[in-house]
């Protein structure tokens, strides 16, 4: 799922290679699908599921719907962190493989430096 978000996002020839962009994949993914994450941790499964569990795994369950449920703490922080990291993203992937890639490098730092 993750991986067709990025796809339709940034089009499969942006999307990051599996050795460097795992972790800003997940990022992205838990962003675009904020919204379901939400409404996972705060359903009637959820709360029955807790309830069911042991005071430990119940504990557990209430740590993930806080962090879930923090717009200031743990969304803005991941949107930022995604916004931050999508420049080095692209260009990782730009000189990611075995062909000669300083003359792509030398136009990107051109193109920013104008």
């Amino acid at each position: 799922m993750h991986c067709f978000t990025c796809c339709i996002h940034y089009g499969a020839d942006m999307l990051p290679s599996p050795r460097f962009g795992t972790n800003f994949i997940m990022a992205e993914a838990m962003l675009t699908n904020r919204k379901a994450l939400q409404r996972v941790v705060t359903s009637p499964n959820w709360v029955e599921y807790q309830e069911r569990s042991g005071s430990e795994r119940s504990a557990q369950c209430d740590e993930v719907r806080d962090i879930v449920m923090d717009e200031r703490w743990f969304w803005a922080p991941l949107q930022e962190l995604v916004d931050m990291l999508l420049p080095v993203v692209l260009f990782l992937k730009m000189v990611d493989g075995k062909a000669a890639v300083m003359g792509k490098v030398y136009h990107k730092a051109f193109q920013v430096s104008m």
